[in-house]
């Protein structure tokens, strides 16, 4: 499939929560104050600079791209900023404003939590901008890892047993996650959503791999509302 040119502003998108999280590390070694402002404006002029850059028009492209190192899908990693995900980012992005605003100057909320906050929106990022499926793999557990640290950061009793279950919950959804990539990879050559696609259009109701494809949706859609906690999973 050839993509349209490379549009960095889905990469800025991508890097501002990565740059928050660099900034907040001197936390570790200065005093809070000197780096809980400098990396939240990194963070959200950036995020608010690529989605405005990148904002939906009539009559403008349905998806933007940007592809590394120059490596085309199925070889490379590429990413798709299209109107959903452009709209779920901005959500993202309106409800860590209210949670930063929220735990600032409170002295509970040290610089770990934040570096993790702005991970969680990095691999936020990651999971509504990947075009294949086992990057969506990688950035779910970079996403789950850094939830089990934010439900836990309290160190309560109550807050470690809820750490935990989570923990257990998304070890599970991700073995059904990891059960329909390999079918759709076993069939169709590719985890890439296109190649997907292509299997997926390619298939007839009377094939035998019919079955096998359905079940590899249900898999992955089982997977994805178990580690999302969506009713009645």
């Amino acid at each position: 499939m050839e993509l349209a040119p490379n549009n960095i502003y889905v990469l800025v998108l991508m890097l501002a929560p990565i740059a928050g999280a660099v900034l907040i590390l001197i936390g570790k070694v200065l005093p809070l104050g000197y780096s809980l402002l400098p990396s939240f404006l990194v963070w959200s002029v950036g995020t608010v600079y690529g989605l405005f850059k990148t904002c939906p028009t009539e009559g403008g492209p349905v998806s933007m791209f940007y592809v590394f190192g120059g490596w085309a899908e199925p070889f490379g990693i590429v990413l798709e900023l299209n109107r959903i995900s452009w709209a779920a980012a901005g959500l993202g992005f309106l409800i860590g404003l209210v949670l930063w605003l929220h735990t600032r100057g409170r002295e509970a909320y040290g610089s770990s939590f934040y570096l993790v906050l702005y991970l969680v929106f990095f691999s936020l990022h990651g999971v509504l901008f990947s075009r294949d499926l086992f990057n969506l793999f990688v950035w779910f557990e970079l996403l789950s890892l850094c939830s089990f640290v934010l439900v836990a950061y309290d160190h309560s009793p109550r807050a470690l047993m809820a750490a935990l279950r989570y923990l257990f919950l998304s070890t599970v959804s991700i073995i059904f996650f990891l059960l329909g990539i390999w079918i759709f990879y076993r069939h169709g050559g590719s985890p890439s959503f296109s190649q997907v696609q292509g299997f997926l259009e390619g298939l007839s109701t009377a094939s035998p791999r019919s079955l096998q494809a359905s079940l590899a949706i249900v898999f992955i859609t089982a997977g994805i509302i178990t580690r999302s906690a969506v009713l009645p999973f």
